[in-house]
Order: C-alpha cells, then structure tokens, then sequence
C-alpha cells in the first residue's frame, strides 16, 4: 500500500464525448453508410457531415471506457485522477468541467490542437444503437508526453483495453506508472 498517494486512482485513456440522437430509421438510410447497429469509425468531416443533418442538436455526456470507470470511482468517493489527451474545441472544455464537477482531478489531461474525440450513438425508434465514432484528439496522445511525473501520488493505474492497440504508447504509460510506483 501507497500510504501517501494522493490519488487512489489513475485513469488512462481515451476521453471520448459521447453524443446521443433519436433517430427515424429513414435517417440511417438517408444519412448514414453502412449497417444498422455497431460502431464505425469515421474522421472529423464525416461526422459533422452527419451532426449537420440531425433535426437538433444531440444530447452529450462524457465517455470512454477508462474514463467512465474513473468518472464513476470519483463518484463512489475514491480520490481520483486522469490521463488522457482533450482537442480545442467546445466539447473538451465541457468534458474538462464535468470531470471536474465530479471530483475527478483534471491537471494531468494533455490538449492537442483538434476537435476533441467523440461518438454519436443514433437511436433507433426500436432502441438500436448505431454508433460512429471519431477519435480526434484522443488518438494524439503519444508515448513521449507520458512520464513518470503524470503517475506520481498515484497508488493504482486503470488503463483501457484500448489502449494495447499502440504497444508504444502502453508500453510508456506501464513504465511511467511502474516507476512512480503505482
């Protein structure tokens, strides 16, 4: 045990705004290559491309899957903390502040110079979800802006799945923590 980690928890990964739209199914059709259900992956043009077609704007909360499970410890009352790269636009500043709001410690988020990442889940009257999702920002982040420095008063590490995806950048975020000893 770290007893003078100021953080229980460490969260790495992606901070991915999540946007929700109910949907006709003629909106799929109309608007949306590819199968009704899952996710596909898409760049910046095409989703606003897709947002621009919505009859109003979509409903958002913050999202990822280290950054859910970090989000909901600091709810649950552990002192929480997390690493991961915001764009430059409106939503990073109102995931920024959510996470905030909810306890969690924003000081170790990096900014790159885009939009920040995002999915848009359309909702079928039939409750299906299809989801496309763009990475942005949250794909930016690169083993050189991870240090030791990012995991220090951290006593443990919850690092997304995802994230085994970029063996270099794993690699650097499981040494850093190692070596700050979490």
């Amino acid at each position: 045990m770290k007893p003078s980690a100021t953080f229980d928890l460490i969260g790495v990964g992606s901070p991915i705004m999540d946007l929700l739209a109910r949907v006709p199914d003629s909106f799929l059709h109309q608007h949306v290559s590819g199968e009704k259900g899952g996710m596909v992956l898409v760049d910046h043009d095409e989703m606003q491309r897709i947002l621009r077609k919505l009859d109003g704007d979509p409903a958002y909360s913050t999202g990822g899957s280290a950054a859910n499970a970090t989000y909901n410890a600091s709810r649950l009352g552990l002192r929480t903390t997390f690493l991961g790269k915001l764009g430059n636009d409106r939503l990073s500043t109102i995931y920024r502040h959510a996470f905030a709001r909810a306890g969690v410690d924003p000081s170790r988020f990096k900014q790159a110079d885009q939009p920040n990442a995002r999915c848009l889940a359309l909702v079928t009257p039939d409750a299906q979800r299809t989801m496309r999702t763009c990475l942005g920002a949250a794909m930016t982040l690169s083993p050189e802006e991870v240090s030791v420095a990012d995991f220090a008063e951290c006593r443990h590490a919850h690092i997304e799945g995802y994230l085994v995806f970029n063996r270099a950048l794993a690699d650097a975020v499981l040494n850093a923590a190692r070596a700050a000893g979490c």
